[in-house]
């Protein structure tokens, strides 16, 4: 009973958009300030932390229970 968590959660979709929405807002703000000379390096700076970020974001989203209210 209840929600089963993981990719099988009917919030997964959402937490998939979540994490394709804070992957390309982070991956666009660092690409955008060039804080280091070479565009790729930028990209890949980006691309790593967006990545990251949306990693957390779907093992928070998807894989911690909230204990039941």
């Amino acid at each position: 009973m209840g929600d089963p968590g993981g990719f099988l959660s009917p919030s997964a979709p959402i937490a998939i958009i979540a994490a394709a929405v804070s992957w390309m807002l982070l991956f666009a703000a660092i690409v955008a300030v060039p804080w280091v000379r070479p565009w790729w390096l930028r990209g890949l700076v980006g691309a790593a932390a967006g990545t990251i970020l949306a990693a957390v974001w779907l093992y928070f989203i998807l894989f911690t229970q909230l204990p039941p209210s």
